[in-house]
């Protein structure tokens, strides 16, 4: 498919690549750091399975909302927590 993109849509695949997901790399290492970081002072636990979850989720969102989205995407972010 990529083949396709790059000659018939005359895409570049490979910078679309570098910027999708080089980009995000820094923000997903990041939350997983910290994550790991975190499990390491618990016990394995249906609770803290869920607990962590939530934290990892919620430190993902928050590094992808400040590193990786740029203005247009935080608005439409906005507007529909506005809701």
């Amino acid at each position: 498919m990529n083949f396709y993109y790059h000659k018939a849509a005359e895409l570049n695949i490979a910078q679309f690549f570098k910027q999708t997901y080089i980009r995000i790399a820094l923000p997903f290492l990041a939350v997983v750091a910290i994550s790991y970081y975190i499990n390491t002072f618990f016990e394995v636990t249906w609770l803290h399975f869920a607990v962590s979850n939530l934290i990892y989720s919620i430190l993902f969102y928050l590094a992808i909302y400040l590193l990786y989205m740029n203005k247009v995407e935080r608005n439409m972010i906005l507007k529909i927590r506005k809701r």
